[in-house]
């Protein structure tokens, strides 16, 4: 009796898909009643993605539907259309993959992806296994942005070139689709490409330079600051401090470095003769001391001795600066002497004759204060037993 009404319930089953097909010929089949669509009109690369394939008006009976990419199932999907309304979830072949029905609504399948990859671009259709006319397709493309991928031709972020030079700036990204660029400065816009070229240079080109590379997936900026070098402005109030048999000492001050740091030279000129108002003057013949003297790190005055002078002998010197690109103009030149005396500056005490008088008052000041120390000690002592003379703290005997 039971295998009876298993065979007639087999057989209802199979009457009803007969019936069925009976009606898909009898309509128009040229239609499709599967409809596949994405939760967006694109995937990002690493981002979830949906897939939901509409199939009302199918068939009843267990259907078997199917989610492919590039003709190849990824994910199945079996609906119980009788006796009951229900569908089974699984797991497509790769792990990121889930799909099965919304609810009880067997009219709504869905594809799950928890992490697009590249590989997921291609033709998506969803269809049912036993019927070809149900079938819906999508070609499907995984984009990506620039990210932090956004590169430039120079790889240094901070860059000191010539005045008058010029630089070619390029920034470039892997985007899918491809990447634009914008070029800004201050925020100002000054091309709409990846090449950006800054020619002759001047002081008000210093500046930060960014690129902005962009899809419709995001954006991304990156940065350069130019510095353009000028020549150092000429070192100031240059003054002799002392001399000696063989050196002369000098101090000047730092004038403007040209926008990057600078060092100093020292010149020198031996003088032989003077010309007279009958002969014509000789040429000057400058030479370096072959010495750079780096500038002090906290600014303030600058100070250098030249050795290995001639002795008697009268010198000119004078100071010129240099920065990466750039050597300065020099200094107005002073005339000194080998074997003098320490000299007075013309604002004030030397370097050597500042240092001399100091240490003189320092010491004077120390006497004085242990004679009197010395004086106070004895008058405690003695005043009870002797008279003391007050000026030189000399015992008197009675």
């Amino acid at each position: 009796m039971d295998r009876v009404k298993y065979t007639t319930s087999t057989m209802y089953l199979y009457k009803m898909k007969i019936i069925w097909m009976l009606m898909l010929l009898a309509k128009n089949t040229s239609g499709q009643t599967a409809t596949l669509h994405g939760d967006s009109p694109f995937a990002v690369l690493g981002k979830p993605f949906v897939w939901t394939c509409d199939t009302a008006d199918l068939p009843g009976g267990v259907t078997g539907t199917s989610f492919n990419l590039n003709n190849s199932k990824v994910c199945d999907v079996l609906i119980y259309r009788y006796p009951t309304s229900n569908c089974s979830k699984s797991s497509g072949t790769d792990s990121r993959i889930t799909c099965g029905c919304r609810g009880s609504n067997i009219s709504a399948l869905y594809l799950s992806i928890t992490s697009s990859f590249l590989e997921d671009t291609g033709m998506w259709s969803c269809s049912l296994d036993e019927y070809s006319q149900y079938k819906s397709s999508v070609e499907h493309h995984v984009y990506y942005g620039p990210g932090s991928s956004t590169t430039l031709n120079i790889p240094e972020r901070f860059k000191s070139v010539k005045e008058g030079s010029y630089v070619l700036l390029e920034c470039s990204a892997t985007c899918l689709p491809a990447c634009q660029y914008l070029w800004y400065k201050g925020g100002r816009l000054l091309v709409n490409t990846s090449k950006l070229q800054l020619d002759n240079l001047q002081d008000g080109d210093t500046g930060k330079y960014t690129c902005q590379s962009y899809n419709l997936v995001s954006t991304n900026t990156t940065m350069i600051t130019i510095l353009v070098l000028d020549e150092p402005q000429p070192p100031r109030d240059l003054k002799h401090v002392f001399s000696t048999q063989d050196t002369v000492c000098l101090v000047w001050r730092a004038g403007d470095d040209g926008g990057a740091s600078h060092e100093f030279h020292i010149q020198f000129l031996k003088l032989n003769k003077m010309s007279t108002k009958s002969e014509a003057p000789f040429v000057l013949d400058w030479k370096d001391i072959g010495d750079v003297i780096d500038k002090p790190v906290y600014g303030g005055p600058v100070s250098a001795c030249v050795r290995n002078l001639e002795p008697e002998s009268t010198y000119y010197f004078r100071v010129y600066a240099s920065n990466e690109h750039h050597t300065g103009n020099p200094s107005a030149s002073i005339t000194t002497s080998t074997n003098l005396k320490e000299e007075m500056t013309s604002d004030g005490l030397s370097f050597g004759s500042g240092i001399g008088v100091g240490l003189g008052l320092g010491l004077g000041f120390l006497v004085v204060g242990m004679l009197v120390g010395v004086c106070l000690v004895k008058h405690r002592r003695q005043r009870s037993r002797a008279n003391y003379d007050n000026t030189d703290c000399t015992v008197l005997v009675n």
